[in-house]
């Protein structure tokens, strides 16, 4: 991870949550286990809870307001990922784009059959944004 990225949404994090500090420390905290080895390919917000210390509902409301600032362009950490679970049982990564018509025209983006309940089916997880993603792979 290039240092000056860290820098950058450490700074941002640092500078938009100055009068919030619980909020601040889930986001640092969530911002080092995204950093922090192995590679993050698939996070779950319960995965997320765990990792940085937090007991289910401690902390809901700083949890939910990091984990959605993480989500955004002001310091971008996170972003979602979308699955479904195949015909085989096993889950199947879809872009965003397959998820969006997926939702907007009730269509299963495995089958290409219309599903009325598609969007029931659609699984989220979250993923490294791509800024880290990309300086990872550059280091």
């Amino acid at each position: 991870m290039s240092v000056d990225i860290e820098q950058q949404l450490l700074s941002a994090i640092r500078r938009t949550w100055k009068d919030s500090p619980l909020i601040e420390e889930v986001c640092v905290a969530i911002l080092d286990f995204v950093l922090s080895p192995p590679k993050k390919e698939y996070i779950t917000l319960s995965m997320l809870r765990k990792a940085i210390g937090l007991r289910v509902s401690e902390g809901d409301a700083e949890f939910a307001a990091a984990v959605q600032y993480l989500l955004g362009d002001a310091a971008p950490v996170l972003a979602i990922g979308f699955e479904m679970v195949g015909p085989d049982g096993l889950p199947v990564r879809i872009s965003i784009e397959e998820a969006e018509i997926a939702r907007r025209n009730s269509i299963n983006p495995l089958t290409g059959d219309f599903d009325e309940q598609v969007g029931e089916k659609l699984l989220t997880f979250l993923v490294p944004a791509s800024a880290i993603a990309e300086s990872r792979s550059q280091a």
